[in-house]
């Protein structure tokens, strides 16, 4: 039997994707633990989750920048790194009891994933698909 793999072009884009979707869907779950009754350990394991998640679908992406040769890589690998730090960051300050400043956090960092999926994760989109 012969396998479909490896993915075309357009199966690789819909998977990241969805994961994208999977991202802001916990990150709207953080932003609204409070009207949730979320207590301080729940938030904690959606974070905790959500850079798990966020880690292995960065990997997942700077694979497939590895295997289409795009020429943008490191600068979006960076613009990765600077995103997990910030996400490390807001764990530290939900965790010392910030909660407050953690939810701001976690605003400005809805807009900046918003921001990277539309400008990096666009024009990797736009790469892979004229190949």
């Amino acid at each position: 039997m012969r396998s479909e793999y490896p993915n075309k072009p357009h199966e690789d884009l819909d998977s990241i994707e969805a994961e994208h979707r999977v991202q802001v869907g916990m990150i709207d779950a953080l932003l609204n633990a409070d009207a949730n009754g979320l207590d301080a350990t729940a938030v904690d394991e959606i974070l905790l989750r959500l850079l798990e998640y966020t880690r292995l679908h960065f990997l997942s992406e700077e694979l497939l920048m590895r295997l289409h040769a795009y020429e943008h890589h490191d600068e979006h690998v960076f613009e990765h790194r600077r995103m997990l730090d910030q996400l490390e960051e807001i764990r530290k300050v939900q965790q010392s009891g910030q909660v407050d400043e953690a939810g701001m956090s976690v605003q400005r960092l809805r807009a900046r994933l918003l921001g990277h999926i539309h400008s990096h994760d666009a024009e990797l989109s736009h790469f892979i698909a004229r190949r």
